[in-house]
């Protein structure tokens, strides 16, 4: 594992059943992979998303890259702390990075890549914008149990802007103009919920085709309250969508002090 986890991690523990170990008396190497798994169901069910909700919307998230090193020797009976990071987040994946501890010490360090794919076909697709909430959520609570565990108080909950990044080809560069803009589709259709504030849409002089979407909402919980509500449209129309432009990626969820003006 090339990056070092920082911040405070999600943690779940395991006890080590006697299935867990080789013949040697010591836990067996493949059983640390399914200490990953734990703690990750663990992390999605602590979101109110358990694994039973993804396959009812119709997607799963395969492991597609696996490493874990082994530093020290786990025993049978004994409990461990099996520590997750959030990695980073891209269009169609997304990685964690891990730790399995006894005490302070690290016995093993891994982590993995997951793919978004459709299970009805089987193809790589890209991560519905629940999916990317949900990530923002879970970097939120993961920020705020560092900035808590540090003396900073609890994390803020002021105003919240979505910022995306659009490569966009000349020929439909008129119409992503008028669906992402202030008044554009994308806007009416937000514009239908409560908490949400506006729409700007900029062009990146140093780079041609480029834009950056900012949607600005009053709270996190507004816009949450929105995507849950109007899932199906909300994926409908990116679907809708993906034909004027070549490339899209979320650059971020800023979250604004609560008494920020």
């Amino acid at each position: 594992m090339d990056r070092t986890p920082s911040g405070t991690p999600f943690v779940s523990q395991v006890r080590v059943r006697f299935a867990d170990t080789d013949a040697e008396g010591v836990v067996y190497y493949g059983s640390y992979l399914t200490y990953f798994e734990v703690v990750r169901v663990a992390l999605l069910r602590s979101l109110g998303f358990p694994v039973a909700e993804m396959r009812k919307r119709g997607i799963a998230f395969p492991a597609v890259a696996a490493e874990c090193r082994y530093h020290r020797p786990g025993f049978v009976d004994e409990q461990l702390d099996v520590c997750l990071w959030l990695d980073d987040l891209r269009r169609s994946s997304f990685g964690f990075l891990y730790e399995v501890r006894r005490g302070d010490e690290v016995l093993a360090s891994g982590s993995t890549r997951h793919a978004c794919i459709e299970m009805e076909t089987g193809r790589a697709i890209r991560l519905p914008e629940w999916f990317a909430d949900l990530w923002q959520r879970a970097t939120a609570e993961q920020v705020g149990a560092a900035a808590k565990a540090a003396g900073d108080g609890e994390p803020c909950t002021g105003e919240y802007t979505v910022i995306w990044r659009y490569l966009v080809p000349g020929e439909t560069r008129e119409e992503f103009e008028r669906a992402y803009g202030p008044e554009g589709g994308w806007a009416r259709f937000f514009a239908s919920a409560d908490g949400y504030k506006k729409t700007r849409l900029l062009r990146d002089e140093t780079l041609d085709g480029a834009y950056v979407v900012i949607d600005v909402w009053e709270s996190g919980g507004h816009y949450r309250s929105f995507l849950e509500g109007n899932r199906d449209e909300y994926e409908r129309r990116s679907r809708e969508a993906e034909g004027l432009y070549t490339t899209e990626e979320r650059l971020g969820a800023l979250q604004a002090p609560a008494d920020a003006r």
